[in-house]
């Protein structure tokens, strides 16, 4: 007898923005929650500036105060540097500076392959619903 997940969804990676961890054309499975902690990889649906569904590492939550870069390059957030051991080999946590405090009802999320991501260091904080947690 099959088990029937029905409390999650499956998503399809389209591009490198999250390689190595999620690489492209990887399925995912999303459990459905808006709860989400600092360092989760979710799925965002954006409606804008490119409607659509975005794996992205939840880096900053509302009220955190993140930056980039402390004097070792490290992303910090409320004054604390973070280890990223998930970043795509070779790539530096950000080549764009920023300071930002997260407002409320938004989400400070970048992919992990810095390098090629689109996300809030271009976009800043994000807005769009979260489809869920990838497990």
């Amino acid at each position: 007898m099959a088990t029937v997940l029905t409390t999650g969804r499956a998503f399809t990676e389209p591009s490198t923005s999250m390689a190595n961890t999620i690489r492209p054309g990887d399925v995912v499975v999303v459990a459905h929650t808006t709860q989400v902690r600092r360092g989760d990889v979710i799925v965002e649906q954006q409606t804008v500036p490119t409607p659509g569904n975005y794996l992205r590492r939840v880096i900053g939550l509302p009220g955190d105060h993140v930056a980039c870069c402390d004097a070792r390059g490290r992303i910090t957030v409320n004054g604390q540097p973070l280890d990223e051991p998930y970043l795509y080999p070779g790539d530096a946590p950000s080549e764009v500076r920023f300071k930002v405090t997260v407002p409320k009802g938004h989400l400070w999320l970048l992919g992990d392959h810095r390098r090629v991501s689109y996300d809030s260091r271009e976009l800043g904080p994000l807005t769009g619903q979260v489809a869920g947690r990838v497990v």
